[in-house]
């Protein structure tokens, strides 16, 4: 049984520009954004909740992505493993390939819609090993 379960809505992403860059510590970082989701726990919903992230290039495969929080995020138990595997559904199983923003002349804002998946905090491994899986919301 699953006592968490987080229901992603969408990811926004914008362009950093200029001193914008330099403001984050992550200098890979291009672009910016935010996560809104939905969290059940113990049978309660608590909706449009959001968190803040940065979308920085992988440095052992070129061309892949990969969210960072900007900041630790308590609400969400296990929250690093639930990033890990919205990482791997996003840029592994969907294959959303978001390009660098100087390569366009306009400035991009993305929009990724995730409404048809959740995430539910896998309840039998110890807390060492513990993840989530991801399912199609039914």
């Amino acid at each position: 049984m699953s006592y968490i379960k987080i229901y992603p809505k969408k990811l926004t992403l914008a362009p950093l520009i200029g001193t914008q860059v330099q403001a984050h510590e992550q200098e890979s970082a291009q672009w910016a954004g935010k996560v809104f989701y939905d969290i059940e726990q113990y049978g309660e919903l608590h909706q449009n909740k959001s968190f803040d992230v940065l979308l920085l290039p992988e440095k052992i495969q070129p061309m892949t992505w990969s969210l960072q929080p900007t900041r630790e995020h308590p609400e969400i138990k296990s929250f690093d493993a639930f990033l890990k595997s919205l990482n791997q559904y996003l840029f592994s199983n969907l294959k959303i390939s978001i390009g660098s923003p100087e390569k366009s002349q306009y400035v991009n804002y993305r929009e990724v819609n995730l409404r048809e998946v959740y995430f539910s905090l896998d309840t039998e491994s110890t807390d060492d090993t513990r993840g989530y899986s991801y399912s199609l919301t039914p």
